[in-house]
């Protein structure tokens, strides 16, 4: 049954959006012509204030820079804008005369101005619409009349839609008498514009600061009450607004009619209108945009003169001396305070004050000037809120510094003066003007009896008080003592013991030029105190700078240290100077390692000095300082002695400490000496992984027992631990212990020490392992202290740290006992004893001489490979025998670095994966996951061994024909199928005949040999090499593959109907396979064929010649050597069949002749037949066997159904053979029928049915 299914095919449409960009207009950006603008009159030079009058103020000293003056620039000239309305007069159209009649012109005329409304918008300066609601429009509607009178006819109306101002001007009647000239005029007048109070007055056109985008321009026109349209203006001047002369009213601009005699003036562009000529008004159709400026805050820059600052202040521009008025009571304040002070080139100005008004003053000293210096002020909106900021100009002057000779004394501890000749006194004269720093000289100290002078020569400076200010003094001051004193003081030191009264204080104080009182006076010494230089021995004097002074120049605080800032003054004294000499001391310091003091015993003072009085001063100690010493029962041990501050890593060890003195203030003596207690110490211990690193401390663990042996009894005072430290290192720290000393013998140390590795080593060792490739490590020794200073000789032999296993991850380090103590053992992490003996100790204590290190060596998951006996076999392609996985961590998971191969082949063999386990005990059932995985136990039982077994290779044969029933004399190819069913590959294969190979099949032309996908190879046979076999070389099946061998071209011979088995043997590195195959030649009588179901080959009956008899005969079948070879052979039916039930009849049509027919008694006699069943039929296990007999069958030639063979009367095969016997059959002919010489034929029809 055909089946048409129709596919619904579902189409999609999908529809495309086309999303249109819609562009922004750009603005048109429009250069404006600026207004004119009226200027103001420069006012005249007022001299500037003197400052001699002036009280005397202070002189500030400091170190930053005050009043930075500005660069020269030019000023613009900047003045007061002043804007008024300028109005055109407006000529009116000429009226053209018509060719009428006088009388006809003399009539007068009334005619209509309609109404109008006009649509106005206002945008601030960003472009943004001001509310049309805040813009306020009031206007009469006026007519004057040819009367002569001015009337109001009516106002106009507003309205506010959106961001639009909608103006409504009145329709409005106007008459005209044009012979006389007599005409009507209309308009807006007495109109008032307001807007807030910040905006100034609307303009038709942008002013400079308006940034928004630019609206069309409306277009004025003149209308004629026609309609005709003349006198366009394109410029909006007709729609232009003015100020009214009231603050914050503006009004449109105005014109008249040049032919009103009155002069009214109306709004231009809005509804204009005259009777006269050709009746017209003014008028427009767009919209207008009103462009609205915010107000100003101005600032002008002036002196006390007409004229204007030649720069700007420092810190003000153009920018900030402008400043947006932006809201209803809005309040100014400068951006920046003015200066006080400020200088452009060589002029200088001095702030004045400032002024708020509609104008400059004319006289700004006749008015009251501000005078904050950050002016600020409530806006007025009155055109009255600029600022005008007044400097006057001052003048520049010179002063003279006078010159001083300063007088300088040396006073020794003895109170006597030092000679000058050992002093030295340099020191250089520097000026500062114009902020330029110049040396202008050097002095040098001079010898005059038992003191040194420096004189200090006069300076002239030149200055601008509190603008220009100049400065001079002594600067790089440098005196220099010899080195054997200390830095030289105003007041005498401790060991001063001469006079007190001798050498006072010098008076310091600040000196005016102009002969004022002197002021800043100081008799503490502090303005002439030294402090040090960099050079040795060399000392400055105290310095300062003057607070003006932006280059921070410092001088010497009492040698004419001169300033203009004001007024000219200078600091100095009329005193001696005396600087008192202390000599340097070498101070003995006894202490601990800590630095704290220690009792010493007889014949050492803590703090003892000696005095240095020489420069070339040598110090040794007054005697040998002693090893050790017993002093209030605790005893002290010498460590070492430095010179200086500073302690260094490495202490001097000679007991007798000498040296040069560096007179640098680092010649002291320190002797450092440590109270002799048990412990303290802090051992370092370093775990060295296999790569020479240092390991993570964190998971090691080093414990010990503290013991103490008193009187031999022992006791345990506690177990210490050590700590993770900074490096990757661990640090146990010995407690310490302190004893009474006692003449007894005692004993204090480690023991029990212990060292807990991380489960993922397997040891630890104090030497380098034999394969250990890293880095060199220091090897421990150990520090033998003997309390008496004495050598120790009699310790052991090293290695003193080597650790040995105690139980799992455990090592405990080596312990060593005391020789005279056998019974008390230590490890070395520390050891002591001592004892007391007289007033000095002995007895030796022992530790580590640097850290400790251990080298770690992982352990290992070992990956073996053996077969199932447990012998070690090669191992898959990609892994190793005894392969080693290093543990690296706790807990740690062992994973193959692959998945196992199910099977491999190592040389000629192949092994097939059987399993793996953990382990070195193999279990019962192995795992069997491609890729071992577990976590190892850290108990030498993680090693992984896979299990294989050799594989034996094996194959299956098929053996096919390529036809089943051939001719005699065909060629046949046959296809021998060799499958590899093992895992091992199949190998030197040979292809032969087996020893039934039957005489009929003849031997191939050829083999072609095809591995799956591979082309196929031909190998050439010849009857000799087919009998002896045919080597397939090259040829290797892989497991799992299969090869297809083609026999080409075998010849078949045989009889008809003979069935032929090839059988074919295959051998190689397996057990020979074998496989056979038939064909069937065809049966030359009456022929087969191969159904898929129905009958394979039919009988065919020949009678031969008969003869007509009188009676009823029966004749047999012909005998022919070509029909059933003389009878030897019976005619047969072979039929196949797919159904379990069958059934068949036959059936035997009227015998016919050309002309004639035997009549339908006539029958076909066949007696009954042998019946066959097959099983592997046309196959080379072929078998028949006999089933049965049928009944003895005749059929008659009426072509009525005769059973054959009855329903499940055979069963148990597919294929049947109904034998009949030759010599059974016969065709029985009632008498005295047939024709002679014709030949009558007749058909046996044979009906298969089968069913289920």
């Amino acid at each position: 049954m055909n089946q048409k299914r129709n596919r619904l095919f579902a189409i999609a449409l999908c529809g495309s959006l086309l999303i249109s960009s819609l562009n922004g207009i750009p603005a048109i950006a429009e250069t404006m012509a600026a207004p004119d603008v009226q200027g103001e009159d420069r006012q005249t030079v007022v001299p500037s204030e003197g400052v001699q009058g002036r009280a005397p103020v202070s002189f500030p000293e400091a170190d930053t820079e005050v009043g930075v003056p500005p660069a020269d620039e030019e000023l613009p000239e900047q003045t007061e804008q002043v804007v008024g309305q300028v109005e055109a007069s407006v000529t009116s159209p000429i009226i053209v005369n018509t060719p009428e009649s006088l009388r006809a012109q003399r009539a007068v005329q009334t005619f209509d101005i309609p109404e109008k409304t006009y649509k106005m918008s206002f945008l601030d300066e960003s472009g943004r619409f001001i509310d049309p609601a805040k813009v306020s429009i009031t206007g009469d509607i006026m007519k004057f009349t040819m009367q002569g009178a001015l009337t109001k006819v009516g106002a106009v109306a507003t309205n506010n839609v959106g961001t639009t101002k909608q103006l409504t001007v009145p329709k409005v009647a106007l008459s005209g008498d044009t012979a006389i000239k007599s005409y009507d005029f209309s308009g807006i007048q007495n109109e008032k514009i307001t807007l807030p109070r910040f905006y100034n007055v609307p303009k038709i056109t942008p002013s400079a600061n308006y940034t928004g985008q630019i609206y069309p321009m409306a277009v004025t026109k003149q209308v004629n009450v026609t309609g005709e349209v003349s006198n366009e203006e394109t410029t909006g001047a007709r729609l232009n607004m003015f100020v009214s002369g009231i603050p914050n009213q503006f009004v449109f601009s105005r014109a008249s009619w040049d032919n009103d005699p009155a002069g009214n003036m109306f709004a231009r562009g809005f509804n204009m209108a005259t009777a006269g000529g050709t009746p017209a008004y003014l008028t427009t159709d767009d919209h207008i945009y009103y462009y609205v400026p915010n107000k100003r805050v101005n600032i002008y820059y002036n002196d006390m003169t007409p004229n204007g600052l030649p720069a700007y202040p420092p810190g003000y521009n153009a920018s900030l001396s402008k400043t947006v008025v932006d809201s209803e009571n809005f309040h100014y304040k400068a951006p920046k305070a003015f200066p006080e002070f400020f200088s452009s080139g060589n002029r200088h100005f001095q702030f004045k004050g400032w002024y708020k008004g509609p104008a400059r003053p004319a006289d700004p000293k006749a008015v009251k000037l501000e005078t904050s210096l950050t002016p600020e002020f409530d806006v007025t909106y009155d055109g009255a809120d600029n600022l005008y900021v007044f400097y006057d100009e001052v003048k520049e002057m010179t002063t003279t510094i006078p010159e001083v000779t300063y007088k300088f004394g040396f006073v020794d501890e003895k109170g006597a003066l030092v000679a000058p000749t050992n002093v030295d006194i340099q020191a250089n004269l520097t000026t500062v003007e114009d902020k330029v720093v110049q040396k202008v000289g050097a002095i040098t100290g001079a010898n005059v009896g038992n003191l040194k002078q420096l004189t200090v020569p006069s300076q002239t400076l030149t200055y601008v008080p509190k603008i220009k200010v100049a400065s001079s003094g002594v600067t790089d001051f440098r005196l220099t003592i010899p080195k054997r004193y200390k830095i030289p003081t105003v007041t005498p030191g401790s060991f001063y013991t001469g006079s007190t009264t001798a050498y006072p204080l010098a008076t310091t104080l600040l000196r005016h030029i102009s002969g004022q009182a002197d002021e800043r006076i100081t008799t503490d010494g502090t303005r002439y105190s030294l402090y040090n230089l960099p050079t040795p021995h060399s000392y400055r004097m105290y310095r300062s700078s003057w607070q003006p002074d932006v280059t921070n120049t410092g001088f010497s605080a009492t040698l004419n240290m001169a300033t203009t800032e004001i007024y000219p003054a200078y600091f100095t004294t009329d005193n001696t100077m005396y600087y008192f000499l202390e000599n340097r001391r070498v101070t003995e310091h006894y202490v601990n390692e800590a630095g704290a003091e220690v009792p010493m015993p007889t014949g050492f003072t803590q703090g003892n000095q000696t005095v240095i009085d020489s420069d070339t001063y040598h110090f040794k100690l007054a005697k040998e300082l002693p090893f050790s010493y017993f002093l209030n029962n605790k005893a002290y041990r010498f460590k070492g002695w430095y010179k200086g501050k500073t302690k260094p890593k490495v202490l001097e060890t000679s007991r007798t400490p000498e040296y040069d003195t560096t007179f640098d203030d680092n010649d002291d003596l320190t002797v450092v000496y440590e109270e002799i207690k048990y412990g303290g110490n802090a051992v370092t211990f370093g775990f060295v992984g296999e790569d020479g690193q240092l390991l993570q401390p964190t998971g090691f663990q080093v414990t010990t027992d503290i013991v103490e042996t008193i009187d031999g009894l022992s006791t345990v005072l506690s177990n210490v631990s050590a700590v993770d430290s900074t490096g990757n290192v661990k640090t146990l720290t010995i407690p310490q212990k302190e004893y009474v000393l006692t003449p007894q013998m005692n004993f204090y140390g480690t023991k029990n020490s212990l060292i807990t590795i991380p489960r993922q080593y397997q040891e630890i060792s104090f030497t380098k392992p034999a394969n250990y490739q890293g880095l060199d490590y220091p090897v421990a020794g150990r520090v033998e202290n003997m309390f008496s200073g004495n050598l120790y000789v009699e310790g052991a032999q090293p290695p003193y740290f080597s650790a040995s296993k105690v139980k799992a991850n455990q090592y405990k380090i080596i312990e060593f006992h005391w020789k005279e103590e056998p019974t008390q053992s230590f490890s070395s992490l520390y050891k002591a004893t001592l004892i007391r003996s007289s007033v000095a100790p002995t007895g030796v204590e022992m530790y580590p001489n640097k850290p400790i290190y251990y080298y770690a060596t992982n352990r290992r998951v070992t990956e073996n490979f053996v077969d199932k006996s447990g012998a070690k076999i090669t191992p898959p392609q990609g892994f190793t025998q005894g392969n080693q996985v290093t543990v690296t961590s706790d807990p740690f998971t062992y994973t193959a670095s692959k998945a196992l191969p199910s099977v491999y082949a190592a040389g000629a063999k192949t092994y097939k994966f059987v399993g793996w386990y953990k382990g070195t005990t193999k279990p019962t059932t192995l795992k069997t996951t491609a890729t071992p995985n577990y976590l190892v136990d850290f108990d030498d039982n993680d090693d992984m061994t896979a299990v294989y077994e050799e594989e034996t290779p094996t194959a299956a044969l098929t053996l096919t024909s390529t036809n089943r029933v051939v001719n005699n004399d065909d060629s046949v190819d046959w296809v021998a199928t060799l499958k590899n069913t093992s895992l091992a590959p199949l190998k030197t294969l040979t292809v032969k005949p087996a020893t039934t190979w039957p005489a009929g099949i003849g031997t191939p032309t050829s083999l072609s040999v095809q591995l799956d996908g591979q082309a196929p190879k031909i190998y050439p046979v010849t009857a000799t090499t087919w009998s002896e076999g045919i080597s397939l070389t090259g040829l290797e099946i892989p497991a799992g593959q299969t090869a297809n061998v083609t026999l080409v071209g075998t010849k078949i011979s045989g009889t008809s109907d003979q069935r032929l088995t090839a059988t074919l043997d295959v051998t190689g590195n397996f057990a020979t396979v074998s496989a056979a195959d038939a064909v069937r030649l065809t049966d030359t009588t009456q022929g087969t064929i191969t159904p898929t179901e129905g009958f394979i080959s039919v009988p065919t009956f020949d009678f031969g010649k008969m003869n007509i008899a009188s009676k009823t005969q029966q004749s047999g079948l012909k005998k022919a050597a070509d029909y059933y070879e003389n009878g030897t052979r019976n005619p047969y039916l072979r039929i196949k069949k797919n159904q379990p039930n069958w059934q068949m009849t036959a059936q035997l049509s009227q015998p016919k002749a050309t002309t004639d027919s035997l009549p339908t008694a006539t029958r076909l006699l066949l007696g009954p037949a042998n019946v066959s069943s097959f099983t592997n039929y046309n196959e080379a296990t072929e078998q028949i066997k006999a089933v049965g007999k049928t009944s003895s069958l005749s059929l008659t030639a009426n072509n009525v159904a005769t059973s054959v063979v009855a329903n499940q009367q055979f069963t148990g095969s597919d294929v049947y053979q109904l034998d009949f016997t030759f010599e059974n059959i016969k065709l029985e002919v009632p008498a005295n029928q047939g024709t002679k010489g014709q030949q009558y034929n007749a058909a046996v029809t044979w009906n298969l049915v089968t069913g289920p």
